[in-house]
């Protein structure tokens, strides 16, 4: 299969000069936030600063931090390659405004047509068993369906519970869907189609206990098989 970018970088006049991250609570007091390289057209890994500190750095593509801590308010949100400590070499560089009380998890990409997209997330333990959420971050792609099925069993007759789900979007209403206790597998396919293009296969580990977890599609260059497993809780 050959994949085109859908678009290219975007000059710097276009980044986001304040880039509003919608918060709601989580049930916690606290503010965290977590980001995912999902840009290929960065050369290397990249730090990334919030207000001129480095929060995490050496960051490869498709890789997700751990959650920060941050202070509500405007934040400068800067990506640079590893190790370079000028400004004048970022990738990004732009205002985010955060207001308290829960966790977001930001996919860091341009290519596709966007710097940052926030998605905020519900890390409130589940009232039973699991929950997995999907995200499509995959810019080479159009719409997408969306299995969550136990490991190994196909979707061959399946229904998707996810249907048409857009670049840089989550399914809505609720993108979070509850499961029992198990082992589960995350198939991306062209919307309308069951023609795969990612299947995390085994790389889910077993959930229980009230885990929930983020399973992003991106696109498969630079080594990633196409997706990325967060572990929200």
């Amino acid at each position: 299969m050959n994949w085109k970018p859908l678009g290219s970088r975007l000059a710097a006049s276009w980044l986001v000069a304040g880039l509003a991250i919608g918060i709601t609570s989580c049930g916690n007091s606290g503010t965290r936030i977590r980001f995912l390289v999902a840009d290929q057209t960065y050369t290397g890994n990249v730090d990334i600063l919030i207000d001129d500190r480095v929060v995490n750095t050496n960051i490869a593509y498709g890789t997700g931090t751990s959650y920060e801590g941050i202070s509500s308010g405007t934040r400068l949100l800067e990506v640079r390659p590893t190790g370079n400590t000028s400004s004048g070499s970022d990738y990004i560089n732009a205002n985010i405004s955060v207001q308290g009380g829960a966790d977001t998890t930001m996919i860091l990409d341009y290519s596709g047509g966007s710097v940052a997209t926030p998605f905020t997330d519900d890390n409130t333990q589940p009232k039973s068993g699991v929950e997995i959420r999907p995200i499509h971050a995959a810019s080479f792609f159009g719409p997408l369906d969306i299995y969550v099925i136990p490991q190994n069993s196909g979707i061959a007759g399946v229904s998707p519970q996810f249907s048409n789900v857009a670049f840089n979007s989550t399914p809505k209403p609720n993108p979070y869907l509850s499961l029992t206790d198990g082992s589960y597998e995350v198939v991306f396919t062209y919307a309308g189609t069951q023609e795969i293009i990612f299947d995390t296969g085994t790389a889910i580990p077993p959930l229980n206990n009230f885990q929930i977890r983020t399973v992003v599609a991106i696109n498969a260059v630079n080594g990633s098989p196409g997706y990325t497993v967060l572990t929200d809780r």
